[in-house]
């Protein structure tokens, strides 16, 4: 149980960790930066958009 609860909190954490990076960068990334970033680390999702 205790293992499963340290999963539960570093699984919470990281999902904190992603939506702040994403509203920081809402903030400070120009529109054409978040774009170009999109290509750059989930590729695998444009290929997928038809």
């Amino acid at each position: 149980m205790k293992e499963t609860l340290k999963a539960f909190y570093r699984m919470v954490e990281y999902m904190l960790n992603d939506l702040i990076d994403r509203q920081v960068s809402f903030i400070y990334t120009t529109p054409t930066e978040r774009y170009l970033n999109l290509f750059k680390e989930r590729s695998q999702l444009i290929v997928e958009i038809p």
